[in-house]
């Protein structure tokens, strides 16, 4: 839980995965037609109302790892704060 009472707005990616890409459905679950590639790096903010997928590479078989990832919520950055988890 959010010491100060803010809500979960999203997710951050700081890394791509290994062996494979990482899909974002906007419209949630059902037919992937909006599917977009996900971004690295460059602080977008994945809602929770979207889906995402991994996709493994041809012919990977074995674990594939989503790291540096952040939770981010709607607390803003006014004042000194932070909306972003400090773990990454």
């Amino acid at each position: 839980s959010d010491p100060d009472g803010h809500v979960y707005a999203g997710v951050r990616f700081d890394a791509s995965p290994t062996n494979g890409q990482l899909f974002y459905d906007p419209d949630g679950p059902g037919p992937a037609a909006n599917a977009q590639i996900v971004s690295f790096g460059d602080g977008t903010v994945y809602a929770p109302a979207g889906v995402l997928t991994f996709v493994p590479n041809p012919n990977f078989a074995g674990n594939a790892f989503i790291r540096n990832f952040r939770v981010v919520d709607d607390g803003g950055v006014a004042n000194g704060g932070s909306n972003v988890d400090p773990f990454g």
